[in-house]
């Protein structure tokens, strides 16, 4: 064999290295992305309640499995804020509002405990028609609301511990 041949079977190995971990890393990359939302309105860590579907967590985010934390929201309509019915924390949180596409519109701290009508703020008002979904996270000591950081909290499933909810017309 000589040095040409060498030199092609050499790109041509190179060639499906590099296809098998493009393979690899569309398949893992799809295997991450976040589900819609589902119609439920309570999750909880009890397994009574039901809960938000979608995927466990985004790659690289923190996340860890809820110890009683808890939301509840309803439909509610189209706006610059969303109001979580209640919610129950055993430590410093948040409650964020995720849209379809996973980007976060919004967040409000929570102090451990018991909470009623709880107001979250949005960056982005909702849309009519849309779902929606408040997912709980752990503040990691900071104060200052960060996704990177943060930890999503889950269920014993793996699914997140939230609830979805549609934005409603105004009218």
């Amino acid at each position: 064999m000589d040095t040409s041949d060498k030199t092609n079977w050499f790109i041509i190995g190179a060639g499906i290295l590099i296809i098998l971990i493009g393979g690899w890393w569309v398949v893992t990359r799809t295997g991450s992305q976040t589900g819609s939302p589902t119609t439920a309105t309570t999750s909880s860590t009890t397994g009574t309640s039901s809960s938000a579907s979608g995927s466990s967590t985004t790659a690289g985010n923190p996340s860890a499995v809820s110890t009683g934390e808890a939301v509840s929201v309803g439909d509610q309509p189209a706006g610059s804020f969303v109001v979580a019915a209640s919610a129950a924390l055993t430590q410093m949180g948040w409650l964020a509002v995720r849209d379809q596409d996973g980007r976060v519109l919004g967040a409000a701290r929570l102090e451990p405990g018991t909470h009623e009508a709880v107001q979250i703020p949005l960056l982005r008002n909702t849309t009519t028609g849309d779902k929606y979904q408040v997912l709980i996270y752990i503040d990691d000591g900071d104060k200052e609301f960060d996704l990177h950081k943060d930890t999503l909290v889950t269920n014993a499933d793996g699914s997140v511990a939230g609830a979805a909810f549609t934005a409603l017309n105004g009218d």
